[in-house]
């Protein structure tokens, strides 16, 4: 999910980036979706680490 999010902010700044259109509305949104992905990406990397791995005594 959190790929998804930092895929479609970068791609959404990436469209934005226009000197036509000088507009910073699709900047906030573009900025708000790349850091809800780095957020997810670093709850992901820290359940991650949480979880116990394979030959755990508490793991079946």
């Amino acid at each position: 999910m959190g790929n998804v999010t930092l895929g479609a902010g970068l791609l959404i700044s990436l469209l934005m980036v226009s000197p036509d259109n000088p507009s910073t509305g699709g900047y906030v949104l573009a900025g708000l979706l790349v850091l809800t992905g780095l957020g997810l990406r670093v709850e992901a990397a820290v359940l991650a680490l949480r979880e116990p791995g394979p030959g755990h005594p508490g793991v079946r």
